[in-house]
């Protein structure tokens, strides 16, 4: 059985984009085997949108959490959004 609570990245991105909503947004960072072929998703289920990260495309593994962070941030930044910061899941 999966435990779904271990897809996600231990913390959310917060985010603004006016196209999107009015307010500052957080976005999930669904992450599957981060130390093998990760395939990495940041999004948001209410909104109904999610990117892929270049690494999760290409399968090629993060060699730390900062590299992810900063391939995430790079992604939204590319996509429009503007990042505020990341705060730990609840």
């Amino acid at each position: 059985m999966i435990d779904y609570s271990e897809l996600y990245y231990s913390k959310e991105i917060k985010v603004e984009n006016k196209k999107i909503a009015a307010f500052p947004i957080e976005l999930s960072v669904e992450i599957r085997d981060f130390n093998g072929t990760p395939d990495c998703k940041v999004g948001h289920f209410g909104y109904n949108f999610y990117f892929r990260t270049n690494a999760g495309l290409k399968a090629k593994a993060y060699k730390t959490e900062k590299n992810l962070e900063r391939g995430v941030e790079r992604l939204l930044t590319k996509n429009g959004f503007n990042v505020l910061g990341w705060i730990l899941r609840s």
